[in-house]
């Protein structure tokens, strides 16, 4: 089936509630709704529910063993494999994004950028008195982080902290990824996708003029984007370049989310019509 010239994206899973964060493994397709964290097969199949009866689950991060989620004031995990779930973190001020390295769970809250051991403990403040902050992601130096205006960095265990690039579209930033040497965003105030290195220096407008750039992911050669204004999916290389549209949804509701990546594959969230997709890259 298509749709224009374009294959139209696979449903892996349908019947969502409000679903949020996105994440992919070699293995499945995870993501938060309204009151649970579930995953299916990256090719589909049955739904499996890992953790339910949650408290408005936002952001979403596995590594191997574990998915890890945001809720309205607490970190928590579980087993990839579903089972008991545990509290990394409580008493938190409305945490939404959350990043995972090997020996700690990352995120953003209210005014601040925060991190636990992924086996629970005492919570360190890595930045303080920000503007609404979030995308928050890591590497084995640094957290990066948006937040009102800006895109910045501080290390593993807080110091001090460094503006990468400012914004022209009124603090409006949504979303972040790196890889091993840039940072990526989007700006739906302005409608550009941009990248900078992670030590700073001139912002590369990779795309612009489209409409409401929302979340973003990157692989080796290029960046991949949800756009809200036009329901669809595209990309462009790491460098910049033609633009693609790789999926147009089908639905009126252009309401597309969060997106994740894989070797083959982009997968993202439509809330509108509580769908998880899946579109081969090419």
């Amino acid at each position: 089936k298509t749709f224009g010239t374009l294959a139209t994206p696979q449903a892996l899973a349908s019947g969502l509630v409000n679903p949020a964060g996105i994440a992919v493994d070699s293995a499945s397709v995870y993501w938060t709704e309204s009151d649970a964290v579930k995953k299916v097969g990256i090719n589909g199949g049955a739904i499996t529910t890992l953790a339910t009866s949650l408290n408005n689950p936002k952001g979403i991060a596995i590594d191997s063993t574990n998915v890890y989620w945001t809720a309205s004031d607490a970190v928590k995990k579980a087993s990839i494999n579903g089972g008991s779930v545990t509290t990394i973190a409580a008493g938190l001020n409305s945490p939404q994004y959350i990043a995972v390295d090997s020996t700690s769970v990352y995120w953003t809250e209210l005014g601040a950028v925060k991190k636990a051991s992924i086996n629970g403990g005492p919570v360190s403040t890595l930045a303080s008195g920000l503007s609404n902050p979030s995308g928050v992601a890591v590497d084995p130096t640094s957290v990066y982080w948006k937040e009102d205006g800006a895109v910045k960095k501080t290390g593993l265990s807080g110091g001090t902290v460094t503006i990468l690039a400012s914004s022209e579209a009124n603090g409006y930033l949504s979303g972040l990824a790196i890889d091993s040497t840039n940072v990526y965003w989007t700006e739906p105030g302005i409608d550009n996708v941009n990248r900078i290195g992670k030590d700073g220096g001139t912002v590369a407008i990779l795309a612009a003029g489209f409409g409401g750039p929302w979340d973003i992911a990157v692989d080796s050669t290029n960046a991949y984007w949800t756009e809200v204004d036009s329901g669809t999916v595209k990309k462009v290389g790491i460098d910049g370049g033609t633009v693609t549209t790789i999926a147009l949804l089908t639905s009126a509701l252009f309401t597309t989310g969060a997106i994740a990546t894989d070797s083959t594959s982009v997968y993202w969230l439509d809330p509108g019509v509580g769908v998880v997709y899946k579109q081969n890259k090419n």
